[in-house]
């Protein structure tokens, strides 16, 4: 005879499975609300005067928008296209492109949320 541990994912799963549907919809109704309230009060417990980390963001922001950006940008593709040619397999090769397409919109919409004048 076999001993079998469930995870605690299992657990919550056959829990789950007990549970009428609409309960269960409200359960997690009330779940992401109960999770929503806590962030909230994290987040006003946290407020301060924004301006710790300007040095800091500013300094992330012109590495990723200038010369060591575009280098580690470029090697990433070049990297990328060396594989591809190894394996001929697409994804290696939009990946790279995709991920610096994604940090540039990134990077754009936490400038215009923290210039954003409310």
């Amino acid at each position: 005879m076999e001993l079998v541990l469930q995870t605690p994912s299992q657990k919550w799963d056959m829990m789950m499975a007990r549970v009428k549907p609409v309960a269960r919809t409200v359960f997690m109704v009330l779940a992401v609300l109960a999770l929503g309230t806590v962030l909230m009060m994290l987040a006003q417990a946290a407020q301060t005067n924004a301006n710790e980390f300007d040095d800091s963001a500013s300094k992330v922001e012109g590495w990723i928008k200038g010369n060591l950006g575009k280098t580690i940008i470029l090697g990433g593709l070049i990297f990328a296209l060396a594989a591809f040619a190894w394996t001929r397999d697409f994804k290696l090769l939009f990946l790279p492109l995709i991920a610096a397409v994604v940090i540039g919109v990134v990077i754009g919409i936490i400038n215009s949320s923290f210039t954003a004048v409310i």
